[in-house]
């Protein structure tokens, strides 16, 4: 470690020496996973940084060290890319069917408490139409970032995918500056508490637009147990901007829908473009809404929480529609309120 009992573990894939060699203040590596092995044999309570040279990197990485960091060396998350092909449905080299939740790229496990991720791109190949398309495959789940962690900060980085792009277990996770990409559930979870900081939200152009059908940004449960471990503050999207290809259809996109009865989001203070919907939920033509069911669970069910605040843009309301409500100005200040979202307590769980 350096002065401070830092370890600084450095990912060069031009570095042809022996790995984890010290070179100046570093433990050098040419893979991101030989830099994770090696920190896994280090002092767990110890901090490990890994600088991650520019490139493009395929690994399907497995983050389960806490007190870790990995941030690109780049100028821009562009720089440096983490990308493998994994798509639900598929069968891979040792003869696995994937299922949603193997085919993440990086998965950060529930051991890897206190992790931060910055400054990079963490993409599954299956991110765009054409893709897809080259492949003759249909749009299936395709996950970019699995988080099962407590106490998971992405900072300045960019998710790429389709459909389920980002999953979030139980734990509380910090995104700011985060581009995060997709057309369907591209942001789902559990019984996490997630506060997304001038995000981007975007939305991509499929096929799906043209036959005049819509995506759907967000699909939560709010629990894990029922009322058990339902959580009150889920994803929260605060000073977002929520965007869209310019061929995605305005007035078509939920920004929710109800994977599980407890499901909780907010979006506040944040810019909407016209491509979500305007329209309140109706249960006769649950298409095309601001917010969907889903599972034979209703956005107008009591214990669903689609809220919204101060938002602006052409996708935002001043009156609210059925399926959702707005804060008032004291429930959106605990909203914006670290010590209160993140607290040890939220609802029926505890940290």
């Amino acid at each position: 470690p350096n002065a401070e009992g830092v370890y600084q573990l450095l990912v060069d894939p031009a570095y042809l020496g022996v790995a984890g060699v010290l070179s100046g203040p570093y433990h050098v590596f040419r893979t991101i996973q030989g830099a994770l092995d090696f920190a896994a044999k280090i002092d767990n309570s110890a901090i490990k940084v890994i600088y991650v040279s520019p490139g493009l990197y395929i690994e399907k990485l497995e983050i389960e060290v806490p007190n870790l960091k990995l941030v690109g060396t780049g100028e821009d998350p562009d720089d440096v890319i983490i990308e493998y092909s994994s798509l639900y449905g598929l069968v891979d080299a040792g003869g696995f069917t994937h299922t949603t939740d193997s085919t993440q790229t990086v998965a950060v496990r529930e051991s890897a408490t206190n992790v931060t991720i910055e400054n990079l791109t963490i993409s599954n190949f299956w991110n765009s139409q054409d893709r897809m398309d080259a492949a003759g495959l249909a749009i299936e789940r395709g996950l970019a970032l699995l988080v099962q962690a407590d106490r998971f900060i992405m900072k300045n980085a960019k998710l790429l995918g389709i459909q389920d792009t980002l999953e979030l277990f139980t734990g509380r996770q910090y995104f700011e500056n985060v581009f995060i990409s997709g057309y369907t559930d591209f942001i789902f979870g559990t019984n996490n508490t997630t506060y997304f900081k001038g995000c981007t939200i975007h939305v991509i152009d499929t096929v799906k637009d043209d036959q005049g059908t819509a995506g759907y940004l967000t699909a939560f449960k709010g629990s894990n147990k029922g009322a058990a471990d339902a959580i009150v503050y889920g994803a929260i999207f605060d000073q977002c901007k929520f965007t869209a290809d310019a061929g995605v259809m305005a007035g078509k996109t939920a920004i929710g829908r109800t994977w599980g009865a407890y499901a909780a989001v907010a979006v506040m203070n944040s810019e909407i473009g016209e491509h979500i919907s305007l329209d309140g939920y109706d249960k006769a033509n649950n298409k095309n809404k601001r917010y969907i069911s889903m599972n034979g669970i209703h956005p107008t069910d009591s214990t669903v929480q689609f809220v919204e605040y101060n938002n602006t843009g052409a996708g935002a309301i001043t009156e609210a529609v059925a399926g959702m409500r707005f804060l008032t100005d004291e429930e959106a200040q605990k909203y914006a309120d670290f010590a209160v979202i993140f607290g040890t307590i939220n609802g029926g769980v505890s940290y």
